[in-house]
């Protein structure tokens, strides 16, 4: 249990060094001090130094398997994309420290290597986070939400678009509005009775053609309408 623990410390302690020697490297040939609260600078410091942070919190992962299937081989590939780019920042760092020539391949790194590597690793590790098996089931999910959803409302949109919802409102219109706009005009409850009695039938001929039985009358109930006239059977 102590060798494990000593393990992780002397880990931590090794990501804070790379992390080190990445930023002074950045100081060094970009002359940027975050000093004086300069947010360039400490942005792009801290874009180095996340290189760190995914590497470790993969290492956690894997410690506390937390990686399932494909996400492994991704989570390895971070790891050694961490080590290479660590072990490069070493070499840059000493070679710069050292006051002499710097070898080629240390001013291509830090030219085009550094200023990305933070991208690199970043976009590994999101790969990572993609692959995680309960993110594709929540995919699933909402897509499966969405299509009932998008089901659902064309139900709707064909139920309030319909020719029977058409006559049901009209309907509706006719057993409700006569006595509304005929007290507001003043219309006797002679007139506005007559007015009710011309209430259209509910369904017509396309109840009849699916067996639904005889057509609604005007007050809802199924058999003949009355003659506004003569107030009998028409």
């Amino acid at each position: 249990m102590i060798a494990y623990a000593l393990g992780w410390v002397a880990l931590g302690l090794l990501t804070l060094a790379t992390a080190g020697h990445a930023v002074s490297i950045t100081m060094a040939y970009t002359n940027l001090n975050p000093a004086g609260g300069d947010l360039v600078a400490i942005l792009a410091l801290v874009g180095v130094g996340l290189v760190e942070v995914f590497a470790v919190v993969i290492a956690v992962m894997y410690a506390t398997h937390n990686l399932r299937a494909k996400q492994k081989p991704v989570a390895l590939a971070v790891e050694v994309t961490w080590f290479l780019f660590a072990a490069v920042n070493l070499i840059s760092s000493f070679s710069m420290k050292h006051g002499g020539d710097m070898p080629a391949f240390v001013g291509y790194w830090v030219a085009y290597g550094l200023p990305i590597a933070g991208l690199i690793v970043g976009a590994l590790f999101y790969v990572v986070m993609r692959l995680d098996p309960n993110a594709a089931r929540a995919d699933d999910n909402a897509e499966l939400n969405e299509t009932f959803a998008t089901i659902q409302h064309e139900a709707e949109v064909e139920v309030l678009n319909s020719e029977q919802m058409r006559v049901v409102m009209r309907q509706a219109a006719w057993q409700t509005l006569p006595a509304v706009i005929g007290r507001r005009l003043g219309l006797s409850e002679a007139q506005i009775r007559n007015l009710e009695l011309h209430a259209p039938a509910l369904i017509e001929a396309r109840a009849a053609d699916q067996g639904q039985g005889a057509p609604m009358s005007a007050n809802g109930h199924g058999g003949p309408v009355a003659n506004p006239t003569t107030g009998g059977r028409a």
